[in-house]
């Protein structure tokens, strides 16, 4: 960024981007951003590139049905396996691929470079019964649950895992072999974590277990949880989902 605009004002984080796009964002703040973008191309192209993500990402969602027994067994309650095949094809390039999924995009100054295949994601937020289409920033409450399909476009081991912003694991989707193309539809019910948490979707030629992703998450200790969209040092193909509660 151009430094004579930007000093005065805070950092701007990708999260400050999303909100400002979704029109989530404090209006203070959104006039301090407006006003920074006319003398910073840097940011204004950062901006621009954000806010055509989150429009891309409202199209081509499919309709989803839910199924007629609701009941989540025990802590893996977390863990349903009873959700409905969603379409898969063009729609699986989904919220999540335009959004902050991007995994660093090649013109961001700080990429970095994960190997593995990155699978294609399509999440859902359901509240009350209702279904919400997800971007990669999901305003939700306990209780209310996200599901997804995962398709692998490649050979490998897939993985789903939740870190929590105080640096707790939780595995969601223990290591699976998949082949290329292939669908994994899961949801999660969410608990009474008052945090936010991000919820990881992997494919490693090997299985990635729990103590590897938990080593991953003290490497990156010192990045907030709101611009980790994906974990260090991990030989996979990450997407993610950053999830932020509200009071009920």
């Amino acid at each position: 960024m151009s430094a004579n605009n930007t000093d005065t004002i805070d950092p701007v984080s990708r999260l400050d981007l999303e909100r400002w796009a979704l029109g989530t964002l404090d209006p203070a703040r959104v006039q301090a951003l407006e006003a920074a973008r006319a003398g910073d191309p840097d940011l204004d192209q950062r901006m621009q590139r954000v806010r055509a993500e989150i429009d891309g990402a409202a199209q081509g969602m499919p309709q989803l049905v839910l199924p007629a027994d609701d009941v989540a067994p025990s802590w893996a309650e977390r863990l349903l396996s009873f959700l409905p095949r969603l379409s898969v094809g063009a729609l699986v390039v989904t919220a999540l691929a335009l959004l902050a999924f991007r995994l660093f995009p090649a013109d961001d100054p700080a990429a970095v470079t994960y190997r593995g295949l990155v699978p294609e994601v399509t999440v859902f937020r359901v509240s009350h019964g209702v279904q919400e289409e997800a971007s990669a920033l999901i305003r939700a409450q306990a209780g209310d649950r996200i599901q997804y399909e995962i398709v692998a476009t490649g050979e490998g081991h897939l993985a789903v895992y939740n870190v929590q912003d105080n640096g707790e694991v939780q595995v969601y989707l223990a290591p699976q072999p998949v082949q290329p193309g292939q669908a994994v539809t899961r949801g999660i019910i969410l608990d009474e974590y008052a945090g936010s948490e991000r919820i990881f979707f992997m494919v490693s030629p090997d299985p990635l277990d729990e103590a590897a992703v938990s080593g991953a998450v003290q490497r990156a200790y010192r990045q907030p949880l709101a611009e980790l969209d994906a974990l260090p040092g991990l030989d996979a193909g990450q997407r993610s989902v950053l999830i932020l509660k509200d009071e009920p």
